[in-house]
């Protein structure tokens, strides 16, 4: 089953200087908290593809829309230096998560020369592990965090499906480790960015981005919300 091809955007420098950056950053650092974190995913992709021998065509543009995802996993807040700037507390640090992942991205298609249209799924689970620089301030009643890094994915398991009634077709096979090249790539790398309200001493909500450096205009949107375990004051 020949489906898609990623085009590969080769920015690996940029995401390797931030991740030099925040590790030589963690030197002096001191792990505060241990977050818990669940939420909403939704991602995104752009992909050219060898149409099942030509037996199938794109309707509308190449880009694959989001279907609801998930993840869940743990992060932790790394306190570098803070400073008192006329009453108000600002801190800067990293933010290392480990992230079970599920990212979906789904395709109309239409089967050449024919009236028969169908879709083109692609369901993919992964670990996500983003090292964001955090740039934090304390209003009092609540903390606002901007986070800023890279990210490195390891796809696990998934799988690709094309159906279209029409034609008869309902046909599966692996989003990772194919035998027939057109797999999704297991590596996926890039940057990494959001900002995120903690609040009531320990509750957090955020909004994520990550968008990816390794394949053609990939991105994953989150909306996470969790829970701080205090290892410091």
């Amino acid at each position: 089953m020949n489906a898609l091809k990623l085009s590969i955007k080769r920015r690996g420098a940029i995401a390797a200087a931030v991740v030099l950056l925040s590790l030589s950053a963690g030197a002096q650092a001191q792990l505060s908290n241990i977050g818990l974190r669940v939420g909403y995913n939704t991602a995104s992709m752009t992909a050219v593809y060898s149409t099942f021998g030509n037996q199938i065509s794109w309707t509308g543009k190449s880009n694959f829309g989001g279907s609801a995802g998930f993840h869940v996993g743990l992060s932790g807040d790394i306190s570098i230096s803070e400073m008192d700037i006329g009453g108000d507390i600002y801190a800067f640090g990293i933010s290392p998560n480990a992230l079970f992942t599920s990212k979906n991205v789904s395709k109309n298609v239409r089967q050449t020369g024919t009236y028969n249209t169908g879709t083109y799924d692609i369901n993919a689970y992964w670990l996500d592990v983003p090292v964001p620089l955090v740039f934090k301030r304390d209003f009092g009643n609540y903390k606002v965090r901007v986070e800023l890094g890279p990210y490195v994915a390891v796809g696990l398991f998934g799988d690709k499906h094309l159906l279209v009634r029409g034609a008869g077709w309902d046909m599966k096979e692996p989003t990772f480790g194919g035998n027939d090249g057109d797999e999704v790539p297991r590596l996926d790398y890039g940057l990494f960015y959001g900002v995120t309200v903690e609040f009531a001493d320990r509750y957090f909500l955020g909004i994520r981005y990550g968008s990816g450096l390794s394949d053609s205009e990939s991105g994953s949107a989150y909306l996470t919300i969790g829970y701080n375990i205090r290892l410091m004051d």
